[in-house]
């Protein structure tokens, strides 16, 4: 496709795309907060300076080369640039408030950029080039002090020193995809080396990271397969305490209920009979009372005779 073929993010470009849903779009920029140009065949971002109040930017399955033309887009959290042709990551830097910055699929060699995002947590790089040149690739991670959320998966990185010196260093990584990359074929057993090095991580790659998987790789890290053996029938033994004690208090639960419930009914049967004595001694008082009643009047009805 040559260039003059393509599609520009020109005014007249915009007005139709605001126009096309009053639904979704404001006719005046600065009231928009999301804008959908993805899958544009866009080869530059321009013409946004009156979106000033834009909050997400989906720009992803264009031909763009730059991040450029978001200088007075300062509201955005999340950018979306995947699937372009982006070589470099600069043109952020007027975009503290980023949190989730999307650039997987393009041809992106250094992270850089970031250094005052402190609001980043979430940074997606899947398929890029990156790790070709060694630590310094990747040495700006260390400035995104609240990443939480990581994707390196499927680049150049080949350097057992970048993951110890920069993964290892993330302190709120959580979750990681770093599958693809050469160096996981260094480590005897990456996803158990990784688990161990990382307190923090709870996801890496396809599969969560669990509590037994930490216990279980940080025995391997210590002894090898046989220290990861004992830690697994130390983990079973556990468990099957565990269940002993569930059964042990249930049938100790039930034991209590059983003796409430006996103890009630006890003292149902208890009241039952005082209230039977109760009613007996009433009745025989009203009884009594009764005859006495009775021949108090026939008395007095034989005096007046």
């Amino acid at each position: 496709m040559e260039q003059a073929e393509c599609p520009r993010l020109s005014e007249e470009f915009i007005k139709v795309l605001l126009e096309s849903d009053s639904q979704l779009y404001f006719t005046t920029r600065k009231l928009n907060k999301k804008l959908y140009i993805h899958f544009k065949g866009l080869r530059k971002l321009e013409n946004l300076t009156q979106f000033t109040g834009l909050k997400v930017l989906y720009a992803e399955g264009n031909l763009i080369e730059k991040i450029e033309g978001l200088e007075e887009c300062s509201e955005l959290r999340c950018l979306y640039l995947q699937d372009n042709r982006i070589t470099e990551m600069i043109g952020m830097e007027y975009l503290d408030k980023l949190h989730t910055i999307n650039l997987s699929g393009n041809c992106i060699q250094k992270i850089e950029d970031i250094e005052d995002k402190t609001n980043l947590g979430t940074l997606h790089l899947q398929r890029n080039f990156i790790g070709k040149n060694g630590i310094s690739d990747l040495v700006e991670l260390l400035n995104a002090e609240n990443l939480s959320v990581l994707d390196l998966s499927y680049n150049n990185i080949d350097s057992i020193d970048i993951v110890q010196q920069v993964i290892y260093k993330l302190p709120k990584l959580t979750v990681l995809y770093f599958q693809g990359n050469p160096v996981c074929d260094k480590f005897t057993n990456y996803r158990k080396e990784f688990i161990a090095n990382m307190p923090n991580l709870q996801y890496l790659d396809q599969r969560p990271v669990f509590p037994d998987d930490r216990r279980f790789a940080k025995a391997y890290l210590k002894g090898g397969i046989q220290g990861e053996r004992e830690e697994r029938l130390k983990w079973e033994r556990e468990k099957d305490q565990e269940k002993m004690n569930g059964h042990l208090a249930f049938k100790e639960m039930i034991q209590k209920k059983r003796q409430k419930d006996k103890n009630v009914e006890s003292t149902s049967e208890s009241n039952q009979e005082l209230s039977q004595v109760w009613s007996s001694s009433t009745d025989n008082e009203e009884s009594e009372n009764g005859d006495s009643e009775t021949e108090v009047k026939k008395v007095n009805y034989d005096d007046v005779d």
